[in-house]
């Protein structure tokens, strides 16, 4: 554990293989029956017939089982702890999980903070992605900005927390394709305004499972590729109690269960 709350500290992100192939399977071939459920010709509209499947843990109790893996809260949990030493005990709620599909030709998610859409408090509210296929550069991996966690701002609701006047001379503040404000830290090297922290295109093996704090500044690209797809199940876990914001900002339903 000391070696992924290591990286969590110094990335704001940490990658561990957990599931087996068999799960994976059961997972991705659960995942596809969905989409024919919702829409028995969505191949006929590739790439934009596979929209994320929003909270699939209403619709099929293995998605939920998932939810309550002994391993993945245990991570969760200790990482939220680590980011709040005074918490003491606490009680773990999901806010929403989907089903992410990504196959050749889909474009790729902007750079966003998860704490955008869900206005929770620093380090109280952690997302997982669960990679169901293997992912690099080539089919849309995700790319992250490490350490960006560590600014503690929310872009846009704390942007009175930094210099505007500087940030209007900084080509790497920008607004992104959805029309949503998003600051990428930046710093003065000898004079020349840089990018604070470096992006980082992370691949990540089928079963391996990527946890994101809710600060971090992270995205994807395309999928490039002529016929690799990128599947995923995604979890939305934050502590029970604090405020959470159940606004479908970005279209996404939030139901909170208790885990």
């Amino acid at each position: 554990m000391k070696n992924i709350i290591d990286t969590w500290n110094k990335d704001g992100y940490v990658n561990v293989p957990i599931f087996t192939k068999d799960e994976i399977d059961k997972i991705r071939t659960r995942g596809l029956e969905l989409l024919n459920e919702r829409d028995p010709n969505w191949r006929d509209n590739l790439p934009t017939g596979s929209e994320p499947y929003q909270n699939p843990h209403f619709k099929d109790d293995m998605f939920y089982e998932i939810i309550r893996n002994e391993k993945v809260v245990n991570i969760v949990k200790s990482l939220i702890l680590n980011d709040n030493p005074d918490l003491g005990d606490f009680d773990l709620q999901v806010s929403q999980t989907w089903m992410y599909f990504k196959p050749p030709g889909e474009l790729g998610r902007d750079t966003h903070q998860n704490s955008f859409y869900v206005h929770c408090d620093w380090g109280k509210a952690i997302n997982i992605s669960i990679a169901i296929d293997d992912s690099d550069e080539e089919n849309g991996c995700m790319f992250w900005y490490p350490g960006s966690h560590n600014d503690k701002i929310s872009w846009p609701i704390d942007h009175d927390k930094f210099d505007l006047e500087r940030q209007k001379t900084n080509p790497k503040s920008w607004t992104n394709e959805r029309g949503k404000p998003c600051y990428i830290p930046s710093m003065y090297q000898n004079g020349v305004l840089v990018d604070k922290y470096p992006k980082v295109f992370t691949p990540t093996k089928s079963g391996s499972v990527t946890f994101v704090h809710s600060h971090v500044l992270h995205g994807s690209e395309e999928n490039k590729s002529n016929d690799r797809w990128r599947i995923a199940y995604l979890i939305g876990y934050f502590v029970k109690g604090i405020y959470l914001n159940t606004d479908s900002k970005d279209g996404m339903r939030r139901n909170p269960i208790d885990v």
